[in-house]
């Protein structure tokens, strides 16, 4: 299981596409993109959180090849590969641009 934060923004996005990414798991059940479990709001006084609780692919019992990247959306130094060729035999996790 993984744990990522979100900004309301990403929350009300992902929110608003929720239908459409249910119906791609009823139409495909053997997607690789990561199964969702909830998207949760914490409340601590006035500030809010927002987490989203995902399964982590890594943990499959299928037999994937799993890369990590760390996507930003900006291409601005964004590279691994290009600035060391071994990078994936190193396990790095990878960027934008390596994508």
């Amino acid at each position: 299981m993984m744990i990522k934060t979100m900004q309301p923004e990403e929350k009300d996005t992902f929110l608003q596409q929720l239908y459409r990414y249910v119906q791609h798991f009823k139409n495909n059940p053997d997607s690789l993109i990561s199964k969702i479990y909830g998207v949760f709001t914490i409340e601590q006084g006035t500030q809010k959180d927002h987490i989203l609780i995902m399964r982590d692919i890594s943990n499959s019992t299928k037999d994937y090849k799993v890369r990590v990247f760390d996507l930003k959306g900006s291409t601005v130094d964004r590279s691994v590969l290009a600035k060391n060729p071994d990078a994936e035999k190193q396990k790095k996790t990878l960027k934008d641009n390596d994508f």
